[in-house]
């Protein structure tokens, strides 16, 4: 019995260095792994600091095998947006974060938005932004780390998230029962060819495409409200922890917008005279740099890039990390200061091709419009209105962020607000 257990496990280890371990000739130099895990155990929660460490020895990119799979890092900015520039860096990688399943058993996913508007108070939305935060901070614990180096693990998912005691289904499951209903809703009262919002379109547009399952409509509601809620939100508590601990910015802003709007609500049309207040907003999303790694994207056929072999289904992972914090790039990057967006007379925006915290390319974030419309609005209209500090007993907080869920928040801290008029 021995003989023939050292014998299946001595035939295992020789399939596996020469089929999965063995690093694709003339692919992008990494670090050394070990069996199974690879590269994965090295690289730690704070995975983009961990690869920053490693361009010194390796290079912009970096080559690792995560599991199963091998992965590229990319650190230069330039060379993020020349590879998300191909169609065939767009692929889609085999697991769905928010789903728990492969993406070959999705047919879509893209995000959510429809026209119902939920007052803060409103018993069902507290509900609902309690569920988002439970569930956020259930996606990287547990075996669910796992499932993203070893997908093939989705297969004994519920045997395994009752071992490990998962609770992201439990949530998963709250939301849906919540999508389900306004689904409903809408299915009862809309009117073909006359939709009043994106749930409306999207159900008269599923009945015509013959590979539409219900699955897919709840992943697209999913996509679009998670996006839609958690990053603008922790943009906007970035952005009173920066000001509280810069008041000069804070008054600078205040004068802008008092000065140039005065007292009425700030619209979108006062932006293009409000230099100040877009510059200390790119520099919040800079420095706060919330979503250091995009979404993994997969190569779709084997290719030559920058001199290196990527054999397909490589997986792909942007550094943003890197050009948003470059010293090279930025001159003095752990500082908060807005004006290094702004012309010497201050009147105007300049623009970095390294500033990109929404992605590049064909799968950029489609509501990168739409959130940088809603900061503004809520950041502007709030700081008109009050002046935020921070007691005088709270200790000094580092500007390096909490990762939670995918996204980087602030260390816990508390706020005052104080009536500004």
């Amino acid at each position: 019995m021995i003989f023939i257990l050292l014998t299946f496990l001595t035939a295992f280890l020789t399939w596996y260095f020469w089929a999965v371990g063995r690093r694709p000739k003339n692919f992008p130099p990494g670090p050394p792994g070990i069996p199974i895990f690879g590269n994965a155990l090295q690289l730690g929660k704070y995975n983009y600091k961990t690869v920053l460490a490693f361009r010194e020895k390796y290079g912009d990119i970096i080559g690792l095998r995560m599991g199963t799979h091998w992965t590229v890092y990319l650190n230069n900015p330039d060379d993020i947006r020349e590879a998300f520039s191909k169609p065939e860096f767009s692929g889609r990688t085999g697991f769905h974060m928010l789903m728990d399943t492969t993406v070959e058993e999705l047919n879509s996913g893209l995000a959510f938005s429809h026209g119902e508007r939920y007052e803060h108070d409103d018993p069902q939305m507290q509900d609902l932004m309690q569920i988002l935060d439970e569930f956020f901070d259930s996606i990287m614990k547990g075996i669910r780390p796992f499932y993203f180096i070893f997908p093939g693990l989705l297969r004994f998912k519920k045997i395994l998230s009752f071992v490990s005691g998962d609770t992201s289904d439990k949530f998963r499951k709250r939301l849906f029962e919540f999508f389900g209903k306004v689904i409903e809703e809408h299915r009862r009262t809309m009117q073909v060819g006359q939709p009043r919002d994106f749930i409306d379109a999207l159900l008269e547009e599923s009945g015509k495409l013959r590979d539409f399952q219900e699955i897919d409509l709840y992943t697209t509601l999913m996509d679009l409200f998670i996006g839609g809620t958690e990053t603008t939100s922790t943009t906007l508590v970035w952005s009173f922890f920066f000001l509280a601990q810069h008041p000069e910015t804070q008054e600078k802003l205040a004068n802008e917008i008092l000065t140039v709007v005065g007292n009425r609500d700030v619209m979108l049309s006062d932006k293009l005279r409000l230099p100040y207040v877009e510059a200390t907003i790119l520099e919040i999303m800079r420095l706060s740099h919330i979503a250091p790694n995009a979404a993994p994207h997969a190569v779709t056929q084997d290719l030559i890039f920058k001199g290196f072999y990527l054999p397909k289904n490589t997986v792909v992972l942007p550094n943003f990390y890197a050009g948003l914090m470059s010293t090279e790039i930025w001159g003095d990057p752990d500082n908060f200061r807005p004006e290094r967006f702004l012309t010497p007379d201050g009147k105007s925006l300049v623009r970095n091709k390294a500033w990109m915290p929404f992605g590049v390319g064909k799968r950029s974030c489609l509501g990168e419009s739409l959130a940088r419309d809603e900061i503004f609005l809520f950041l502007t209209n709030l700081v008109q209105q009050v002046r935020v500090s921070m007691p005088d007993d709270e200790p000094l907080h580092s500007f390096e962020g909490i990762l939670n869920g995918g996204t980087l928040t602030p260390e816990p801290h508390r706020i005052i607000f104080n009536n500004r008029i």
